[in-house]
């Protein structure tokens, strides 16, 4: 387990960067941080949602290995939106615990490697704020829903179904789909 100082000789700046160097760990230690993270809006499946993370932080933690530094983010949020079936308000929570590494000295010809590579680290700095919120909508589930049992729409009158049924006569089949009926019947009757 790495030792922890008590002396914390910089932190993260208001971009949500952090001086690696700075820090003036020696191999072994590790030290904490309390990171800001504001509201910020993602795109999924054409439309717009806010991701906000609760009490807007997230804990950094940065370990000073012999090989690399080990990163570790902590945080929860929410995420806030139309819900993929019925357009109604969805509100899902978010949960990040993820870890990251990035490998000292590694010869810049031999390219990107994501075991010993972190997207995060460039020329000794962290973009821990980036860092925090990718872990954060790592956890975005598909599809976005309101609730789990939602009803979503009639494909007739466009009436939220989880409020019961909107009165429509039910639709005929379509045709589409008649192929795979046939195979359907086939694979359910082979003997026939």
């Amino acid at each position: 387990m790495a030792a922890r100082r008590e002396k914390r000789p910089t932190s993260v700046d208001a971009e949500g960067h952090l001086d690696l160097r700075a820090l003036d760990l020696r191999a072994g230690e590790a030290t904490s941080f309390t990171l800001e993270v504001p509201p910020s809006q993602a795109i999924f499946g054409g439309s717009t949602y806010d991701v906000v993370a609760d009490d807007a932080v997230a804990t950094l933690d940065v370990s000073h290995a012999y090989t690399g530094w080990h990163l570790h983010v902590r945080l929860s949020g929410h995420l806030h939106g139309p819900c993929w079936r019925c357009l109604e308000d969805a509100v899902v929570p978010l949960r990040a615990d993820t870890s990251d590494f990035s490998r000292f000295e590694r010869p810049a010809g031999e390219g990107f490697d994501e075991d010993l590579d972190s997207e995060y680290i460039n020329q000794d700095g962290l973009d821990a704020l980036s860092m925090a919120r990718d872990a954060l909508l790592d956890g975005v589930p598909n599809p976005i829903v309101c609730r789990d049992d939602c009803a979503g729409l009639c494909p007739t009158c466009g009436v939220s179904l989880n409020a019961g049924p909107c009165g429509c006569a039910p639709t005929g089949t379509d045709s589409r789909w008649d192929a795979l009926r046939d195979i359907a019947a086939r694979l359910e009757h082979p003997e026939e």
